[in-house]
């Protein structure tokens, strides 16, 4: 396991979040990930609002994806 992943993980676990909350988020920036083909630490804030703003155009995305999304990014890294 990815060391900020284990790091996300263990902050979720301190702020004892629910296991449905934990993995929504987890699974919020893999997608991330996954859109950039990049690690997490090699993403911007800008290339993460670049992939909101995709999400809401593209995808038409639904309003708890984005009540969730931020959140999530806040989780992996201290951008937002």
């Amino acid at each position: 396991m990815a060391p900020l992943r284990q790091q996300m993980i263990r902050e979720m676990d301190l702020k004892n979040l629910s296991s449905n909350t934990r993995r929504t988020y987890l699974r919020a920036v893999t997608g991330l990930v996954w859109h950039y083909r990049q690690s997490r630490e090699a993403i911007t804030k800008e290339m993460i609002e670049n992939y909101l703003l995709h999400l809401k155009t593209k995808r038409v995305m639904r309003q708890p994806v984005a009540a969730y999304f931020l959140p999530a990014c806040d989780f992996s890294t201290n951008i937002f």
